[in-house]
């Protein structure tokens, strides 16, 4: 139950605001919830989404299949790591207008899709070589008569690195 408005409170008084000054202002804020490098991004892929539906004169509306197609398209163009950032973007910007993209975005074929994508298109990670014991040596012979106490803090961090990771 709310308390009685009779009683006194240490709140000030505020002044009423109408309700299109409500709106504005909450229109400003959540204009601010996203970061502008990450509204730039998200801006350009949804115009890489609006260009995809007009060249391939699909309706604008993000059904699951719409999105499937664009996810195939725009794989051979970018990297498929990308795609996902891609949706998470068009989601963002095109949801006040269709309130029905997050479901058509986690959709099964959705989904799938984008795990074809990936596996179609991606690349294998790119590893640095793994440090042997030929190595080891080769950077205790050249630094064991250093005397530098950076030289002989890093063998000893290497070493004790190499060993108590294997």
């Amino acid at each position: 139950m709310i308390p009685s408005l009779t009683q006194h409170s240490s709140q000030p008084l505020r002044e009423a605001w109408s309700r299109e000054c409500l709106l504005r202002e909450r229109a400003i804020a959540l204009g601010q919830a996203i970061d502008h490098s990450t509204l730039k991004t998200y801006n350009s892929a949804l115009n890489s989404y609006f260009t995809f539906i007009c060249l391939h004169e699909l309706p604008v509306d993000p059904s699951p299949e719409t999105l499937s197609l664009f996810m195939v398209y725009i794989s051979h163009h970018i990297s498929p790591k990308s795609v996902s950032s891609y949706l998470s973007g068009i989601c963002q910007q095109l949801e006040p207008y269709f309130p029905g993209i997050r479901e058509a975005h986690c959709s099964p074929l959705v989904k799938r899709t984008l795990k074809g994508c990936l596996r179609l298109k991606g690349t294998a990670a790119k590893r640095k070589q793994a440090l042997t014991l030929q190595d080891l040596a080769m950077v205790l012979n050249s630094l064991q008569n250093s005397t530098n106490h950076d030289d002989t803090l890093f063998v000893a961090m290497l070493f004790t690195g190499f060993f108590a990771l294997l």
